[in-house]
Parts: C-alpha cells; structure tokens; sequence
C-alpha cells in the first residue's frame, strides 16, 4: 500500500467517524416535551444501578469471606458514590448539550 493510498484510506475513516460522532449525538440530545421525563428516568436508573451492583458485591464479599454485614454496609456505600457520579457525569453532558 502506497502512502498515497494510506492518507485516502486515514481521510475515508475520519470522515466515517465524524458521521457517527455527529448521528450520535443527534441521538443522544433529544429534544421535545418528554425530553426531561427521559433525562430524569436515565438518571434515576443510573443511581439504582450502581446502587443494585454495589449489594450484590458487597452480598458476594459477606458469603466468601463471611464477614456479615460489613462487606454489604462497605459496598452499598460504594454503590451509592458511584451511583452519584456517574449520575453527576451524566447531568452534565446533558447540560452540556
């Protein structure tokens, strides 16, 4: 392959790429009536899920090691924090957009 045709191929994919990037966010920022009832339950389900993981560690760290309850009171705790950034994360690139 001649250099010319790695520089064709390179500006091929960054064109491909700079479609998707832009498809996706056209995407991801809805607009409309319903958009802040979507941005709610997304935030909502990131915290639940972080939380949910953070048990059934913390459950599988208290069967393993028994060392009930404290491997579940850690890693709820865990969870929570988790659930809290990423929920923080999630608000601010919707602020962002």
């Amino acid at each position: 392959m001649s250099k010319n045709d790695q520089v064709a191929s390179l500006e091929d994919l960054n064109k491909k790429l700079e479609r998707v990037k832009t498809t996706r966010e056209d995407i991801e920022l809805v607009k409309g009536p319903s958009a802040g009832m979507g941005y709610a339950f997304r935030l909502a389900t990131e915290m639940a899920a972080a939380l949910v993981v953070g048990v059934g560690i913390g459950w599988l760290v208290d069967t393993w090691l028994e060392t009930s309850p404290w491997g579940l009171v850690v890693f709820l705790f865990v969870g929570f924090v988790a659930g809290i950034l990423n929920a923080y994360r999630t608000a601010q690139r919707i602020n962002a957009g």
